[in-house]
């Protein structure tokens, strides 16, 4: 299960050299794994995912529990989130 075994993924990594007067250098840095990734790799189609959150928030505008505008800003978050970092930032 590596480093997937709770869904977090891989944090974000930066590869740190120190030269021979005690200065660091980042070579290098990795993007770790982002909300979207880990629904793909645990099998989710994150376009259908985003399509069911819309029909639940169009349900709970036709129910009168939330607005159009409301229900527009949830999945514009929904649609946000899905590219954010796993872990917290």
């Amino acid at each position: 299960m590596g480093s997937f075994h709770n869904l977090f993924g891989s944090p974000n990594e930066a590869h740190v050299i120190i030269d021979t007067e005690g200065r660091y250098h980042i070579k290098k840095l990795v993007q770790g794994s982002r909300i979207g990734d880990m629904l793909t790799y645990a099998r989710y189609d994150k376009t259908q995912s985003t399509e069911s959150f819309e029909r639940m928030a169009r349900a709970r505008v036709s129910a009168s529990h939330i607005t159009d505008e409301q229900a527009a800003a949830l999945v514009r978050q929904y649609e946000s989130d899905i590219n954010r970092y796993t872990y917290l930032e």
